[in-house]
């Protein structure tokens, strides 16, 4: 699979790749990984709404990073914004919903305290 056109713009797709990576590693940060979270409660955080804007372009080999933030908290749901950066300009803004769901039913369940607390930390 390539990652950019023939001119060495980046596909769209590989910037939510880029933000996927990210906030798995935010998240790892927190001490909650996706799986260990499935594997010990039956839960898991899914995405229901995705927004991105497209603010510029990047290329091979540009150096990127990704500022993740908590935007929005209650106890069911997080909203998370992305900014992907290059030379401290903003290339990509993602806007997420997330849910926790039950792994068995698929709905919804209240986020543990111990993950909003960690979460609050984090909100702007």
């Amino acid at each position: 699979m390539r990652d950019t056109d023939a001119t060495g713009i980046v596909f769209h797709p590989r910037y939510l790749e880029i933000a996927t990576t990210a906030r798995e590693s935010f998240v790892d940060a927190l001490g909650f990984s996706a799986g260990l979270a499935e594997a010990t409660r039956n839960q898991r955080l899914v995405a229901y709404n995705l927004n991105m804007r497209f603010r510029g372009q990047c290329f091979l080999r540009d150096n990127l990073v990704v500022a993740t933030s908590v935007v929005g908290l209650t106890k069911s749901k997080i909203k998370i914004t992305q900014q992907i950066l290059r030379s401290d300009q903003e290339v990509v803004l993602i806007h997420l919903d997330f849910a926790m769901t039950d792994s068995l039913s698929n709905k919804p369940v209240l986020l543990s305290d111990e993950l909003i607390q960690k979460l609050k930390k984090h909100a702007n």
